[in-house]
């Protein structure tokens, strides 16, 4: 009788110890568990946004030279910087320049007295010369690293010489640049 009061005492504080001190404790571990399952989540996610970020920085600079390309289009803006633009172009391709007339830029009411980001100004070019050489200056145009539209071209017959027909050729053009 004595063993079996020893059995069922030494079971109750097993019990007792059970309660106590591996609960707490196995409860405490999952709790930790838990947390290093959120921190894994939390830095898979993170690590996939920087992979993300590390791919775009990667396909900007593969574009890099793209990117400057722009940014040479888009310089701000000089209108003696264009006029020889204009007329390196012209000896290029043969074709005359009469004159440049830029058309004032129009005041907005918003206008602050510094605008900054993406402006547009017009200007009109007289030149004289063959269709061939007209073809060619837009050609140039076209291909050169600045934005030009070609609004309207107008001409009128000219006499020519030696067999050549000539033009005198007026085009509206506006180009873009930022401020």
């Amino acid at each position: 009788m004595k063993k079996i009061f020893i059995v069922i005492i030494i079971t109750a504080l097993d019990i007792l110890c059970i309660v106590f001190f591996v609960v707490p404790a196995y409860d405490k571990s999952a709790a930790l568990e838990n947390q290093v399952v959120q921190a894994q989540n939390q830095y898979e996610t993170k690590a996939a946004y920087y992979a993300g970020i590390s791919q775009m920085i990667a396909q900007i600079d593969k574009r890099q030279t793209s990117f400057l390309k722009v940014d040479d289009a888009l310089s701000s803006f000089s209108s003696a910087g264009l006029i020889n633009f204009l007329q390196g172009t012209s000896l290029q391709t043969g074709i005359t320049i009469e004159g440049v007339t830029f058309a004032p830029r129009a005041a907005s009411p918003k206008a602050t007295a510094k605008t900054v980001g993406l402006q547009e100004t017009s200007f009109d070019i007289a030149v004289s010369g063959s269709y061939g050489q007209l073809k060619s200056f837009l050609n140039a145009l076209e291909k050169s690293g600045h934005l030009f539209e070609v609004d309207t071209i107008d001409f009128s017959s000219l006499n020519g010489s030696g067999g050549a027909q000539k033009y005198d050729f007026k085009l509206k053009v506006k180009t873009h640049y930022y401020q």
